[in-house]
């Protein structure tokens, strides 16, 4: 691929849009030019071609002269799931797949929406996280660039040019903005979620807002089953009251470390949302793709051309094929003939094993008429407790084994719900190990969650 010496990075935010012009010196990037542009209150990127006239004008003004750029979108415009995925070798079936999934998972309508995937050329992970954003935002984009003859080489997150912490182990990456914060989770170097959390006012963040994201970052690794690990902490600055947020958060989170977004090398720095838009500028220079690109997903099909001295090739794969659908048919032949036969034996003991199961519950109902001193009431009591005496969420199934290890098993209205308990369970000194299993839909047209927690007592005195 030729290699691109020149690229404007454009970073979509509220109201402004930011342009950085980076350029290839030597080893490094440079910025040549970047500068801010304001849209009026009520202009949005799906509406913006009102402004083409006044932003033709504000390039001109300021230099802008690469007719290629990467985009950059807020958080707030993302939507990501994981998805688990079987190991497929083929990228093609393996994007098939994805696709399939999302349609099972999210019902979700192709027509409207894009989407790509964070490190979807991985074949070994159980889970992938796929990103989705709306078709109209994409369209709208190409289409007010395309007035001035620029063209997108990807659409991605605007926080994706930066060098978000990700090493083995959980990284928690946060990055202020004006208006939000975007929460980035690694685990092994793997994405995991993106949280968008909104600031209760643009320019004011105190105690109160700081407890509230951290209990929504502490809610996300709760559902990711990472709570128990241990978590690294990166704040990203990038706005005026980096202070305030850095203060506060700082006070609520061990260990966070605060790093500052810095322009590109020999560059001065036009604001904390130019600053991004180099990055991603700086990143398509230097030869590195976008990890998540909007603009030309993983959904899309490609056209492929077999060369014909594949035909040959193909041909004895069939063939080795059907050889070896004959050997799995014979080999199912065989066992279907030895369970067919010890089916048999088990019939022949069919009278002795139902004498057995009705001494079994004779037996376990007279040990009820001896037994005065019934094992995990305490805990059971305890238990009980902790759920809400509304119908919220209830039980299906508790299980005991001789260590005291237990995993309940219920079903919910909400996940705030289960969390509650979750959180009740933790208070309570009688618990330990308390680990949230899963929580999932139990089907498309329903809300209503299934779950599963996993905890140990203390012994019985």
């Amino acid at each position: 691929m030729k290699q691109i010496r020149n690229s404007l990075g454009i970073v979509f935010y509220g109201q402004t849009i930011a342009v950085s012009e980076v350029k290839s010196v030597g080893n490094s990037c440079q910025v040549r030019c970047c500068a801010e542009f304001t849209m009026p209150d009520g202009v949005t990127i799906e509406n913006i071609a009102s402004q083409q006239a006044k932003f033709g004008d504000f390039l001109k003004e300021n230099g802008f002269k690469s007719k290629r750029a990467v985009i950059g979108i807020s958080a707030k415009q993302i939507v990501s799931t994981s998805l688990k995925i079987p190991p497929i070798e083929d990228a093609d079936t393996r994007q098939q797949t994805i696709k399939i999934q999302l349609e099972r998972e999210l019902n979700v309508d192709f027509s409207d929406i894009v989407f790509d995937c964070w490190d979807s050329h991985c074949k070994n992970d159980e889970t992938i996280l796929t990103m989705m954003t709306l078709k109209k935002t994409v369209e709208a984009t190409k289409e007010f660039l395309a007035a001035f003859k620029i063209t997108p080489l990807s659409i991605t997150g605007s926080s994706m040019g930066l060098d978000l912490e990700a090493r083995p182990g959980i990284d928690c990456n946060i990055v202020n903005y004006p208006g939000s914060l975007e929460v980035f989770i690694f685990q092994d170097r793997s994405l995991k979620t993106i949280v968008n959390i909104s600031k209760k006012a643009k320019d004011s963040f105190d105690a109160e807002q700081a407890a509230d994201v951290c209990r929504q970052i502490d809610r996300t690794l709760w559902l990711l089953s990472t709570k128990d690990s241990r978590i690294n902490y990166t704040l990203w600055t990038t706005d005026s009251d980096t202070d305030e947020v850095g203060k506060h958060l700082c006070e609520e989170i061990d260990g966070l470390r605060v790093e500052d977004i810095k322009p590109p090398p020999e560059a001065v720095s036009c604001g904390y949302l130019c600053d991004l838009a180099s990055h991603l500028a700086g990143r398509v220079i230097s030869g590195e793709p976008a990890r998540v690109n909007f603009l030309n997903g993983h959904h899309q099909t490609k056209n492929i051309t077999i060369p014909k001295h594949w035909w040959s090739r193909i041909a004895i794969g069939i063939m080795m094929l059907f050889l070896l659908l004959g050997l799995y048919f014979y080999s199912w032949y065989v066992d279907l003939t030895e369970i067919a036969r010890y089916q048999q034996s088990l019939d022949s003991m069919s009278t002795s094993v139902l004498d057995a199961e009705k001494m079994a519950v004779r037996v376990a109902h007279a040990r009820q008429w001896f037994d005065r001193e019934p094992m995990h009431l305490d805990n059971l009591r305890e238990l009980t407790m902790a759920f809400p005496e509304t119908s919220d969420i209830w039980l299906t199934s508790l299980a005991v084994d001789a260590s005291l290890n237990q995993v309940i098993a219920g079903r919910a209205s909400n996940e705030d719900a289960i969390l509650d308990v979750v959180d009740k369970l933790k208070a309570n000194p009688l618990f330990k190990d308390i680990k949230l299993l899963y929580i999932r839909k139990m089907g498309k047209n329903t809300e209503v969650m299934t779950f599963a927690i996993n905890f140990n007592c203390r012994r019985e005195q």
